[in-house]
């Protein structure tokens, strides 16, 4: 099996589109369809489901996408060590936010870092509803962020872990905690602690519509990590990603709650532009991610 099949075979994980894919390496969609197809001949295994509305990874499709990734890699460094080049270096900028920086950059890095030890990595960790547009904007090469329903077509992005939206209360005595022990609870007279208006805003603004609630906004906070310091003070309740709970030093002050109906999961990856591919540090970066859990399908 050609190491070209492989890279195709990561890319079509990623887009799960056949006639996407096909043109970005320059073959027709029933060209590039028998192609997969070989493939799985050759493996003697199924690796994709195919019907009317969606392209989806079998479990064994999933296996062979984690192979891909290690065999283009060890198949890299081998022609990189097989032509005596000299070890690739220069600089990555990449973008995260404080809770991503210790929650999945140490899978990211690590792996990279090994491989390309002469390449300098420049960290800012900011904001995580900003992260997308940093990349958008070509501040930063890539970016770890909550990624959109539907993504920029100028971008590529690679899932890495779901989380879902949850609700935090304060566990110490105070009125907000008061008021959440009520029977029903009066949800239209807690103070809240929201995110910022935007992409994860709107998910959360529909479930008070659902609710036929116009919730009494306490504060609203430009990153996830102050809002469960808010919480454990007693300001109100918040709503924060499960992951960003679970990973704060603050996590034994605040409670989720199991409020229904349940809030959306959000998917968080990694993005760079397209074009951005043809410097050989970003594009050896991408190559290097891989899926971090195995259950998590590409987007």
């Amino acid at each position: 099996m050609e190491i070209e099949n492989l890279r195709m075979f990561i890319r079509l994980s990623e887009t799960l589109h056949f006639g996407q894919t096909g043109k970005e390496f320059h073959l027709s969609p029933s060209a590039f369809s028998r192609t997969i197809q070989r493939m799985e001949t050759e493996l003697g295994q199924t690796l994709l489901v195919r019907d009317k509305k969606k392209v989806r990874l079998t479990p064994e499709g999933v296996c062979f996408r984690d192979y891909c990734y290690k065999a283009i890699l060890e198949w890299d460094l081998l022609a990189q060590q097989m032509v005596g080049s000299r070890p690739l270096d220069g600089e990555l900028s990449l973008f995260c936010s404080v809770t991503s920086s210790y929650s999945m950059l140490p899978a990211l890095l690590n792996r990279f870092r090994v491989m390309y030890p002469n390449v300098h990595v420049r960290l800012e960790i900011g904001n995580a509803y900003a992260a997308l547009d940093q990349v958008l904007t070509g501040k930063v090469d890539a970016s770890v962020s909550i990624l959109p329903p539907q993504l920029p077509s100028v971008l590529y992005a690679r899932e890495i872990l779901a989380t879902p939206l949850v609700f935090i209360s304060p566990t110490s005595p105070c009125p907000v905690g008061d008021l959440i022990r009520q029977k029903p609870i009066p949800v239209d007279v807690i103070p809240f602690i929201l995110p910022q208006p935007g992409m994860v805003r709107d998910l959360v603004d529909r479930w008070f519509t659902k609710k036929n609630v116009v919730p009494q906004i306490y504060s609203q906070s430009v990153g996830n990590e102050a809002i469960p310091a808010l919480v454990s003070l007693g300001c109100g309740v918040g709503v924060v990603p499960k992951l960003v709970v679970e990973k704060s030093p603050l996590h034994s002050q605040v409670r989720v709650l199991h409020w229904q109906p349940v809030l959306p999961e959000i998917q968080v990856g990694v993005c760079i532009l397209k074009t951005s591919l043809e410097a050989l540090v970003v594009k050896a970066f991408w190559e290097s991610i891989g899926p971090l859990h195995a259950s998590q399908e590409a987007n």
